[in-house]
């Protein structure tokens, strides 16, 4: 399965949130085996990521791909473009913000309601030093895995439980392209 991955700014992190639900998914993740149709389950070995941020032909493969993950900002800067061009018209897209801090739910809250998005179609992955560390010297399989053993603060928790929770939805949302509605 083609999984996109597009980045509305620069500084949203789009090929570390990538990299951090590729490595995800990549390890032993429950929702391989727990998801009630097995049939249409796909492992990670089976997904190919792609950033369409960084490519030429990134709107070839944003046209035919299976998910489209839109990388967001939470300033919402450029989204209404992106929002228009994208996601009205594809049925198959998560929305993901990118380096959020907790006390941002509001302009989240903001945003879905603006925009009219399925709040399970909205995920974050927070701001990390220690992901960032792990991504600029690419250890970001070495830093989840350790991460999953030995959370210790209740960042750390945070981090792993948002990064749990995009990956899911890639894995929900790639098995549904022929979804009559979006959001």
């Amino acid at each position: 399965m083609q999984i996109a991955f597009y980045g509305t700014a620069r500084n949203v992190g789009t090929s570390a949130n990538m990299a951090a639900v590729q490595a995800f998914l990549a390890n032993d993740c429950p929702y391989v085996e727990t998801m009630r149709q097995p049939e249409k389950s796909a492992a990670a070995k089976d997904f190919i990521f792609t950033d369409c941020s960084q490519i030429p032909e990134a709107e070839a493969i944003m046209e035919t791909c299976d998910l489209l993950v839109l990388n967001l900002s939470i300033s919402g800067r450029g989204l209404e473009t992106v929002y228009t061009a994208y996601s009205i018209v594809r049925k198959n897209v998560i929305f993901l913000i990118g380096k959020y801090i907790q006390n941002q739910s509001e302009e989240v809250m903001r945003i879905a309601r603006e925009y009219r998005m399925e709040q399970s179609r909205i995920c974050m992955i927070p701001y990390h030093p220690g992901f960032a560390r792990a991504y600029e010297h690419e250890k970001v399989p070495r830093f989840l895995k350790g991460q999953k053993q030995s959370a210790n603060s209740c960042a750390d928790r945070y981090f792993n439980q948002q990064v749990e929770r995009a990956s899911k939805a890639v894995l929900i949302y790639a098995n549904r392209k022929g979804d009559l509605f979006y959001g």
